[in-house]
């Protein structure tokens, strides 16, 4: 017979990313914490880059990406 649905699998995954949860939530700090230097460590090793910047929203991304780049004008789409 095959197996429809295996709640205690789901359980399991749930309970874990709970754990996760709390120790980030007790920790308290939301930014520059524990978790966003974690992240940043991974994802640059995912990616191949030495030096990874987390930002709080894409107007921070696009705000880094045009002062890195010195750029003294924007193109926005009409929407």
């Amino acid at each position: 017979m095959i197996p429809i649905c295996q709640l205690n699998r789901d359980r399991e995954e749930f309970e874990r990313i709970k754990k996760r949860l709390d120790e980030f939530f007790q920790r308290g700090r939301f930014i520059l914490g524990y978790y966003n230097g974690k992240f940043e460590k991974v994802f640059g090793n995912f990616i191949g880059k030495k030096y990874v910047v987390g930002t709080g929203n894409a107007t921070d991304s696009l705000f880094l990406i045009f002062r890195i780049l010195k750029s003294k004008r924007v193109g926005l789409c009409a929407s």
